[in-house]
């Protein structure tokens, strides 16, 4: 549920479709072009729309990633790699481009009484659909019993998930995003008390990862098996009895066997103890997705257009579901566009 840009939306699609694979390929210095096929046509399509509604600092490197598509496009692919690193290094400048100054649109007040849209907003967090009475419970203990209380908890950092690292270019300790396909799933025990384990097996071309679960196993056995691919998001720990290198309880996400893995910024959140992070994660966009809209905003427009801010509902979005080309410093140290309308 990524918050676009008000402007420079095809920009930030483009991104969105064009970085992954290039910070693929890049990460192994380009020594992986046979085994990746870029969509070139649909991209070409992309830059064509991006061309006719981005900045003016869009234009040149626009132009010049238009020339490299078509190279690509008539050059036999094992002529591919200068241009592909050529694309690969215009990417900073588009991410540039998309966030400029001039995405700034005008501020929207809230129109007609805020009576109701503040009753809605005062409502307890069961009325968010993915909050049943057990997280409402739980989340009321944490301080969290309303949607307003839900709209306004800020994450307390971001993870950037725009670039994938290659499994065997993953160092112990640190916190990546990696992608891969499942060649086993085991389930087993372990220790004195024989504590139920789930090890499940990640490949890439180059590489292989241990993931490990201790806990939600029959859950997680379900959902993989031989052939799934995965991404996958955690910290890197050394391996224990084994030659591969492991991740304890890691965020994935499922994807189709030709399913293009999406660049994204996550937010992270203070939740209670024994929830996950991604279903606190989930739970805060679905109340963004369901309740943003009606946050009334009542700044003069005056003010707001001195002020250059947005409205709160637009401020909430990007907030809690930045763009893919988000400034990840300006999210992390509360200075983005969005934190200022809101603080």
């Amino acid at each position: 549920m990524t918050a676009p840009p008000e402007r420079g939306a095809p920009l930030a699609e483009l991104l969105q479709a064009l970085a992954p694979p290039l910070e693929y390929l890049a990460a192994d210095d380009f020594r992986r072009l046979d085994q990746t096929r870029l969509p070139l046509d649909a991209l070409a399509s992309r830059v064509a729309r991006a061309r006719a509604a981005s900045p003016p600092a869009a234009a040149a490197p626009l132009a010049e990633l238009d020339d490299l598509l078509a190279t690509l496009r008539r050059e036999p692919s094992g002529a591919h790699e200068p241009a592909l690193r050529r694309a690969h290094a215009l990417l900073p400048a588009l991410r540039e481009a998309a966030g400029a100054p001039a995405a700034w649109t005008e501020y929207r007040p809230a129109a007609g009484p805020v009576e109701p849209a503040l009753a809605a907003l005062g409502q307890s967090v069961e009325a968010v659909r993915a909050v049943g009475p057990k997280r409402g419970t739980d989340l009321a203990r944490f301080g969290l019993g309303t949607v307003e209380d839900l709209l306004y908890h800020l994450p307390f950092r971001y993870e950037d998930r725009r670039a994938l690292r290659p499994l065997a270019a993953l160092q112990v300790g640190e916190e990546v995003t990696a992608v891969g396909e499942v060649t086993r799933a085991r389930e087993g025990r372990v220790g004195r008390r024989g504590r139920r384990i789930l090890e499940v097996v990640l490949r890439d071309p180059g590489g292989v990862l241990l993931l490990v679960w201790f806990h939600q196993i029959p859950y997680f056995s379900r959902r993989l098996s031989p052939g799934q691919r995965l991404v996958v998001h955690g910290k890197v720990e050394p391996p224990l009895g084994a030659a591969a290198p492991r991740m304890i309880h890691p965020e994935i996400e499922t994807l189709g066997p030709d399913e293009p893995v999406a660049a994204r910024v996550l937010p992270v959140y203070e939740k209670p103890t024994e929830m996950h992070v991604g279903a606190m994660r989930r739970i805060v966009h679905a109340a963004v997705e369901e309740f943003a809209d009606r946050a009334p905003s009542a700044l003069p427009a005056e003010v707001a257009a001195r002020q250059r801010l947005v409205d709160l509902p637009r401020a909430l979005r990007h907030v809690h579901c930045p763009a893919p080309e988000a400034d990840l410093e300006a999210l992390g140290g509360s200075r983005s566009l969005a934190h200022r309308s809101l603080i």
